[in-house]
């Protein structure tokens, strides 16, 4: 079913738009962001019309026979910067090693449906191989092509989460469309920032859309080091850890202005969108239009932020269907949540604790309204340090005539 989706979800080969709920749910982001989509990636496939086209030799051989991960690292790094890729079309490309590309700019590569497998299961103790990996660079667009580890299920393995699908290490421009991936013992999408540098360049100007993932032993994308990021329109299902992951891991990196919009969710075992990590700071996060069509394997709530030292602000959950065994929203050390015409839906299953609230907090500075909460007896659970909810019985329903635990306070 995920790779249907995403076989069917085809664009012009030529320009790339956002759906009219894209656009709609974009437009509060900053003007960086919506340069993402109006000029990073409509100019990336417009000059790769212009520039020269490259189709792989017909020496690496198509039919996954054969290791080839040399052999297309070589090829790639003979190609000049604003070219053309092709692959073969349908084409089976056994890749034991990471297929590297550094510091290069301009670059379409066009799978043409092709697949990159790796079947190494991952040896111990752990290391990094993503099958693609970007460091440094700019303006990198990869079109119609599925990814493929060893992982027989979507259970998550700590010796072997860094056997990722694509990984991008401070790459400024990345578009990523109808695009698989099966079968991974790590990420699907990975964003982290360039080591190499000082200061330590982000990963920017990202589109994941038009994608599906399956069978991933860690969560479907996950951001170290992000800005300006935009995942909309995919199907991610048997997700082994998080599915969104914003997970700062240095103390000077730090995570902004990412859009999470018109995806769909199918099994997972832990949250759907999760903050934690110990980064300077992560603010302007949009979480719009998504639909889980499942609750997770555990009691871990689907919106989930962490307290930690960085500062944690701005942030937007509307339009979205979601479904938990535990209260929707845990939250932690948060300031500055807008949660609006959200349904949510208890579906039970588990012994888990908290059951009875929609919303879990501590410290915590929110607004709430126009939410319909199905199956929970009251909105909040207050643990703590005192939260500051606003308008927290506003508009906000519970389907099965509980009473509210807070006083009501409609500005």
């Amino acid at each position: 079913m995920p790779a249907q989706r995403a076989s069917t979800r085809q664009s012009n080969p030529s320009t790339v738009t956002m759906t009219g709920r894209a656009r709609k749910l974009l437009a509060p982001l900053a003007a960086g962001l919506l340069l993402v989509g109006a000029t990073m990636v409509l100019e990336t496939d417009a000059t790769a019309a212009e520039t020269a086209q490259f189709t792989v030799p017909a020496s690496i051989a198509n039919d996954c026979s054969v290791d080839v991960s040399a052999a297309i690292n070589s090829w790639i790094a003979g190609v000049p910067d604003g070219s053309k890729l092709l692959f073969g079309p349908n084409a089976c490309y056994r890749v034991d090693f990471t297929v590297k590309v550094t510091d290069r700019n301009n670059l379409t590569i066009r799978g043409q449906n092709s697949t990159f497998r790796n079947p190494i299961v991952p040896p111990m103790p752990r290391y990094t191989r993503p099958i693609w990996r970007f460091v440094g660079g700019s303006n990198i667009a990869i079109r119609s092509m599925t990814a493929e580890g060893s992982n027989p299920d979507h259970k998550f393995d700590v010796d072997r989460e860094w056997w990722a699908m694509f990984r991008f290490d401070g790459t400024q421009g990345v578009t990523l469309e109808n695009i698989h991936g099966r079968n991974s013992w790590g990420d699907f999408v990975t964003l982290s920032p360039d080591t190499r540098t000082s200061p330590q360049a982000h990963t920017s100007n990202v589109i994941l859309r038009n994608s599906s993932a399956d069978i991933v032993g860690r969560n479907a994308v996950s951001c170290t080091g992000c800005y300006d990021v935009v995942i909309a329109d995919n199907d991610f299902e048997g997700i082994g850890y998080q599915v969104f992951d914003i997970e700062v891991e240095g103390t000077n990196w730090y995570a902004r202005n990412i859009a999470f919009t018109g995806n769909e969710i199918g099994n997972h075992h832990l949250s759907v969108l999760v903050n934690g990590g110990i980064g300077a700071y992560v603010t302007n996060i949009r979480f719009t239009g998504n639909t889980m069509r499942q609750a997770s394997e555990t009691c871990e709530s689907p919106i989930f932020v962490l307290d930690g030292p960085g500062d944690k602000t701005d942030f937007t959950v509307s339009e979205n269907v979601l479904k938990s065994r535990s209260p929707i929203f845990r939250l932690n050390g948060l300031q500055g949540l807008v949660a609006e015409s959200n349904i949510g839906m208890f579906v039970g299953g588990l012994q888990c604790q908290y059951q009875g609230a929609a919303i879990r907090v501590r410290n915590t500075e929110a607004t709430v309204q126009g939410n319909d909460f199905a199956r929970y007896p009251r909105l909040l659970k207050v643990e703590g340090s005192a939260a500051l909810i606003r308008g927290s019985a506003c508009g906000n329903r519970l389907m099965d005539d509980g009473l509210f635990d807070e006083p009501v306070v409609c500005d």
